[in-house]
Formats: structure tokens, C-alpha cells, sequence
């Protein structure tokens, strides 16, 4: 008896369409397209489709039909695949599309709870930094320092406790700090996936609040050239922004190649308050991306390079000279210094250029698995100038960085997936090594250079019975990391050692009770290693506008997490809920001390690391309806309840409740052209969950504010696509405090901006 296989260009992918929504139209006629392989067929009366020989390897699949949204997804084929997909309306009411691979249930955890950005929503959300756009997800908040610096913050974490993924690859910069944004270009993503809850093995056992993955744009391989051209203009102020992309696509019979290139620049002068300016807010950035990518049969081949580079202005108000002006702007609504309105950056100022270098292969095998290999080299070089110029006649005034950071980093992963009927299996390991060397002005420092070494190894395993999946998996970690630090007295360079290991792990369920139900469950285990500037801080942290202070005690944190999440959709109710509970051992924090310190620099508020055992409990919900075929509405709460259990009390920053609503008024459906307003309130409540007397100053009472904006799309089959958007964010020009603000101490937040958006795809 012989063993018969499938050979590598004989599977047949077939599938069926469904929307339970009453707007839908017909599923028939809707076209089923492989990008790479410019495979096409359409559904017939039932919504059924069928294509046949086709070869091992990872496809965009691309589903486009009248009166539904369109769907851009990526599918791996290593045998007959059998679809479920679920249609969506084309109407403001789903964030997302839910696809269920029948046979194989090949989704990384899926016992996570996930939400994410489309190609669609992130165009509508461009001009913006990466942090603002993820804030329009259900969530997800935003820690500020001044109106241009912002990164995301999941379920009251951030930094370091949430991992960022580029294209598959770990993010490594200087994301310790507070004012120390992602370098990630809002206008290169395709889109943005968001995983709530520690349930990531497969990249690391730190991502204890979760995981936020961008994901390039699939090639279009219809076309030779595709691309857009995008432009954006803000009149708080007075900026501006464009982007492009621009695709090559050529196959032959037995290759196909994708190349692109893409570039972004954005640039403001000061931003103001309702009622004054906000002096130094100036601020500009430049991008650049190449993406590489060739595929043969069942192997595919990535390179990739991006460059993201930014110069923002400190807040001048955040920097005073002496005591008394720090204690005076303090206790002052507003700053005593009133700024003009300029594009000029002066000092203090950040200047950060972050490269990229990735390379990757994904090989098909014969034995319904596939294997993954992955290189990426980082260079993030971070430069901070205080607002005082060097004080050496010999240095340049304003030309050397007084902290200069440059931090090095190689990573290399390797998995094997193995997908079967009711089981599928994934294996991997993981290399990195880091450094981070130190130049300035030779008088002060903020932390040590260090070098760090990791290893990590995991296996996932999923077992697919009927509508249940059942996925467990554990995670080893090594890391060493050795300091160099220059002794003060004796001027020799002194070496400490630390080594760190652990197990992590992830078990979950998650159970398809109809069509219109999912419920997942997810529980997890994870870590993290305290950073070098949580352990050896000392001086002033620049962009943060403080002195902050180390403690080389800290301990190794340990985060179990237990989440719950409910996904119903039923007609004209979409219902999207996550409950979450979070037991944190050693939580390392930065505390305020409530005391100011004198220096040559000026006058700092001194913050001071700090651990203790937290809970963090809450959920997230998300609620959108459908009144008629003109009118919808959404809902987001978001609810967050956290406590210092070992002493009983409560820590300051940790982000309060927030509840977000939209109502959106289809104007015009066409088949050609669509027109949608939408107003919006959001209201972020005043933060009671603080110990009286325990922060610089107290919590900002609740404000709300209102948006509205008007989209405008026309579609034409042989020009192209235009996107045209213009409205308004804080429309009554309201003057208010974010809590998640650290220059809250200094400044009001922006006032009123108006905004146009304008999209050309070719």
C-alpha cells in the first residue's frame, strides 16, 4: 500500500457567504479574488464559491460584493480549505469580520480577545500619531506628554507591559519613558491588530497588558502600478501632512515579485489651548519604507527597510528655572510666559531616528505544515536637549545632545506550524541580543549602557472539536543583562551582572454557539524583567520634565491574567464585550514624592521607582446598532478598577473610565459613491482612585468633548477611488486637564481642530 499526497498546486479552496444582518443584499455575484495568483470566481445563488488548483503558500484573499464591506485578508493553503465568512453590511456598524476556517481553525490563540484597525478606519485616521488612532478602539487609552507625544495604554498598562509588533517583529526602542513614543508610521500600516490580555507565546513572555501587531497592506497583484496619495491639513497648529505608496507587481509563469515604496512627512508649528499658546509644541517627521517580496510555489521571500524619523518640541511651560516658578506654575490654570505662535523647535526638544533592516522566509512542505524564518537588526537613536545650551565654550550651543541614546538590537525567530483536521501545533524559538551605548555632554546621565542576551522557546497546541477550539501553550525565557557604569569616585567603569528565567503559559477555549455568538476564554501567565532605567534611574529625565530615581532591588514582575470575552451579532445588534482580571506580584511603578529638586538645569518634580502587588479588574464594551438604513449608532465604556492590595491603597496614574458614542447618518449609498456624517462625544471621567495629597497635583475633574466629521468616497473602476474627510475634534473649543497627561501640572490640552483628509488610490 503507497501513501498518497496532495501534490502542490492540486487545492481546491470552497467556502459560503452569509450575513445576518436585515441591510444585507444578495450573497450572490460577489467576487472571490487571490491576489498573487489573479485566481477568480463568484458566488452563485447560495453564496457558495469554489477554486481549484491551487498551490501551497500564504494568499491575500480578497472578497468584493454591492451593499457589503470589502474584505482583505491573508489565508495559508497547505491542503482543501472549506470557508465561513461572515458579511458585513457596508455601514459604520462592524469594526471587524469574523472568518472561521471550518476545517482547520488556524488562528494564532484564539482564545484571545481581539479588535483591530481596517485598511478603511486607519484611512480615516491618517495625520494622526499611531496612539491617537489606536484610541479609537474600545480599550485602548493614550499616555500623553504635551498634545504631540502620546503612546497606547491597554487595560491601565503600557510601555513595557504592552509589546508592539511591526510587520511580525518586536518594536525595540527607548519605550521606558513616558514621553518616549512607538516609531511607528500611522500611513505605512495596512492594518492594526490589538490582543487584549497576556496571550502572547509566540513573541515574548512580557506583553502583559497585550498586544499590538501593525501589519502591512497586501500587494495589489491586479494591477502592475497601484499605490495612493494622501493629504491632510490641521488648523490647531497650522499643519500639515502627506503620504504615498506606490506598487510594482510582475509574475511569470512559475515567479511573481512585489515591490514598494512609501514615504510620509508631517509637520506643525506651536499648538494652542483654547485660550493661550502652547509654547515649543512645534514639531515635524519623516519616513521612508521598502518592501521587498517574491514568491515560488510554496516559498516566499520578504525584505524590507523603514526609516522613522521625528523632532518634537518640549513643552516650554514643563521646564522652569527655580523653585518657586516650578511651585508657582503648579498652582496656575494656565503658564505665566505667554509663547507666540512659531514652526521653529527650540530647546527642550527630542530628536529620534529609528531603523529598520527585516528579512523573511516562509516555506510550504509536504506535510500540511509550514516553516517560518525571521531576521530583523534595529537601530533606534534617541537624542534629548534640555532647555538650557551646554555650558562648555568649547561645544557648540545647541549642537550636542545632553542625553544621546543608541540602543542596537538583532532578533532572530524560527517556527514550525503544523495544521491538521482537528489539531494544529506551533514550535518556535527565538534569539536577540541588545545594547544601548550612552553619549552626551559628559556631565550627566540617565541610566547605564547595558548589553542583554535572550532565548525563548515555546510550542503551542490547539485542538478543534465541532464549534469548540481548546488552546494551550508554555513559554521558556532566558535573558542576561550586564551594566557598565562609570564609579564616580575611583572613575572606573563597574560591571554588574543579572540573569532572569521563567515559564509563561496560555490556556483557553473558545466556543461558536451559532452564527451569532462567540464566547472565549483565556487564562495566562507572564513576566517581565525590570528595565535598566527602573533600576538604575538617576537624574533628570528631559522630555518627562523630571528627576526620577532608580532602585536596584526591584524584583522580577509575575502577572497572572483571566479574561472573558463575548462577540454577538444578531440583524441590527453588534455587542462586543471583555471582562478582565489581572493579579500583578512585584508591579514596578513611578511614584511621585512630592518634593521638588534645585539643579543647574532648572527646577524638576522628583519621581521615584517603586513596587508593590496590584489588581487590575474591569471590562470593555462595545455596542453598536443599526436604527435604519439611514441612521446608526456605537457605544463604547470602558471601566477600570485597580488597587494596591499590599497596602491597601491606591496609585496614581491609572487611567479613568471612559465612555465614547458615535451616531453616524448615512447621507447617500451608491453603488459608485457614499457620504456619511458622523458626531461624536467623548467624555473621560474624573479619576477618584487616587490617595488625597499623593501626586504634584490632583486629578482633573470629568470633561467632555465633541466631534464631528464628513466622508465622502466615489469609486470609479478605471481612475480610482477618492476619500475626502473634513471635520472637527473639540468643536466647542473646550478647555480641559487629561489625568493621562503628564504636562497636566503645566497646561490646558488643545482646543479646537479643524481638519481635512484627502485620498487618492490608484
Amino acid at each position: 500500500m503507497s501513501n498518497v499526497t496532495a501534490q502542490p498546486c492540486a487545492y481546491k479552496l470552497s467556502g459560503s457567504l452569509h450575513c445576518h444582518n436585515k441591510y444585507c443584499s444578495s450573497t450572490s455575484g460577489v467576487e472571490i479574488l487571490i491576489r498573487e495568483t489573479n485566481q477568480q470566481t463568484f458566488t452563485d445563488e447560495n453564496g457558495n464559491f469554489h477554486i481549484q488548483n491551487i498551490c501551497a503558500g500564504a494568499y491575500h484573499l480578497h472578497i468584493h460584493g454591492l451593499g457589503f464591506q470589502i474584505i482583505d485578508t491573508t489565508i495559508r493553503i497547505d491542503k482543501d480549505i472549506q470557508l465561513l465568512i461572515e458579511l458585513n453590511p457596508n455601514t459604520h456598524l462592524l469594526r471587524s469580520v469574523i472568518i472561521s476556517d471550518k476545517q482547520s481553525k488556524n488562528q494564532y490563540m484564539s482564545s484571545a480577545s481581539q479588535i483591530g484597525l481596517s485598511a478603511d478606519e486607519i484611512k480615516s485616521l491618517r495625520g494622526l500619531s499611531f496612539a491617537d488612532a489606536l484610541q479609537t478602539l474600545s480599550g485602548v487609552q493614550v499616555l500623553r506628554s504635551g498634545p504631540d507625544i502620546a503612546k497606547p495604554v491597554l487595560h491601565g498598562m503600557h510601555s513595557n507591559r504592552l509589546l508592539l509588533l511591526n510587520n511580525g517583529s518586536r518594536l525595540e526602542g527607548q519605550n521606558w519613558g513616558n514621553e518616549h513614543a512607538p516609531e511607528i508610521d500611522l500611513s505605512s500600516a495596512g492594518s492594526i491588530e490589538v490582543i487584549k490580555g497576556a496571550a502572547s507565546l509566540r513573541y515574548g513572555s512580557d506583553a502583559i497588558a497585550g498586544v499590538i501587531e501593525v501589519l502591512p497592506a497586501p500587494f495589489d497583484t491586479t494591477k502592475t502600478w497601484s499605490g495612493f496619495i494622501a493629504l491632510h491639513g490641521f488648523t490647531n497648529g497650522m499643519g500639515g501632512s502627506g503620504s504615498g505608496s506606490l506598487d510594482y507587481f510582475k509574475k511569470t509563469k512559475t515567479i511573481s515579485s512585489s515591490l514598494r515604496l512609501q514615504s510620509s512627512y508631517t509637520r506643525h508649528g506651536s499648538f494652542n489651548a483654547p485660550d493661550y499658546i502652547l509654547g515649543n509644541t512645534a514639531s515635524r517627521q519623516f519616513n521612508q519604507s521598502i518592501h521587498y517580496q517574491v514568491v515560488r510555489k510554496g516559498l516566499q521571500a520578504e525584505l524590507s527597510w523603514n526609516r522613522f524619523n521625528s523632532r518634537p518640541g518640549i513643552l516650554a511651560s514643563s521646564h522652569v528655572g527655580n523653585l518657586n516658578d516650578l511651585n508657582e506654575a503648579l498652582n496656575h490654570n494656565k503658564p505665566t510666559v505667554n509663547y507666540p505662535f512659531t514652526y521653529a523647535i527650540k530647546r527642550p526638544y527630542q530628536d529620534i531616528i529609528h531603523q529598520t533592516f527585516q528579512g523573511k522566509l516562509t516555506y510550504a512542505l509536504k506535510t500540511k505544515s509550514h516553516i517560518v524564518l525571521q531576521y530583523t537588526h534595529q537601530d533606534n537613536n534617541r537624542k534629548e536637549y534640555d532647555a538650557q545650551t551646554p555650558f562648555s565654550d568649547s561645544l557648540e550651543r545647541g549642537a550636542v545632545a545632553d542625553l544621546n541614546f543608541l540602543l542596537i538590537t538583532d532578533q532572530l525567530q524560527s517556527r514550525w506550524i503544523l495544521q491538521h483536521e482537528k489539531h494544529s501545533s506551533e514550535i518556535g524559538l527565538a534569539l536577540g541580543t541588545q545594547g544601548q551605548g550612552f553619549r552626551g555632554t559628559g556631565y550627566r546621565s540617565l541610566v547605564p549602557n547595558f548589553r542583554s542576551y535572550d532565548l525563548g522557546a515555546y510550542n503551542i497546541q490547539a485542538i478543534h472539536i465541532k464549534q469548540l477550539t481548546i488552546d494551550a501553550g508554555a513559554r521558556y525565557d532566558y535573558k542576561t543583562i550586564t551594566t557598565f557604569q562609570r564609579n564616580p569616585i575611583s572613575l572606573k567603569i563597574d560591571e554588574r551582572n543579572m540573569e532572569f528565567h521563567a515559564w509563561s503559559f496560555n490556556i483557553g477555549s473558545k466556543l461558536v454557539t451559532n452564527h451569532h455568538c462567540t464566547l472565549k476564554a483565556n487564562l495566562g501567565r507572564a513576566w517581565r524583567v525590570p528595565q535598566v532605567i527602573e533600576l538604575f534611574a538617576r537624574g533628570i529625565h528631559q522630555g518627562a520634565a523630571s528627576y526620577e530615581l532608580g532602585d536596584s532591588s526591584l524584583n522580577t514582575e509575575k502577572a497572572l491574567s483571566a479574561t472573558i470575552d463575548l462577540n454577538y451579532d444578531y440583524h441590527v445588534l453588534h455587542v462586543h464585550t471583555t471582562i478582565y482580571h489581572q493579579y500583578i506580584s512585584n508591579y514596578i511603578y513611578l511614584r511621585p514624592m512630592l518634593y521638588n529638586i534645585q539643579l543647574i538645569q532648572g527646577a524638576f518634580p522628583v519621581f521615584a521607582y517603586q513596587q508593590t502587588n496590584m489588581t487590575f479588574t474591569g471590562t470593555d464594551i462595545d455596542v453598536s446598532f443599526s436604527w435604519s438604513k439611514l441612521l446608526s449608532s456605537s457605544h463604547q465604556f470602558s471601566y477600570l478598577y485597580s488597587r494596591d492590595i499590599t497596602n491597601q491603597k491606591y496609585i496614581p496614574g491609572i487611567v479613568p473610565n471612559r465612555l465614547k458614542q458615535d451616531l453616524i447618518v448615512n447621507i447617500m449609498r451608491k453603488t459608485y459613491a457614499k457620504l456619511d456624517f458622523n458626531i461624536e462625544q467623548e467624555s473621560a471621567f474624573v479619576q477618584n482612585l487616587v490617595e488625597p495629597e499623593s501626586d504634584f497635583a490632583p486629578p482633573p475633574p470629568t470633561y467632555t468633548l465633541w466631534n464631528f466629521h464628513l466622508k465622502y468616497e466615489l469609486i470609479t473602476a478605471k481612475s480610482g477611488t477618492w476619500f475626502i474627510q473634513a471635520g472637527s475634534t473639540n468643536i466647542l473649543n473646550t478647555r480641559y486637564r487629561n489625568y493621562m497627561n503628564r504636562f497636566r501640572y503645566f497646561s490646558d490640552e488643545t482646543g479646537r481642530n479643524i481638519f481635512v483628509r484627502i485620498q487618492y488610490n490608484f
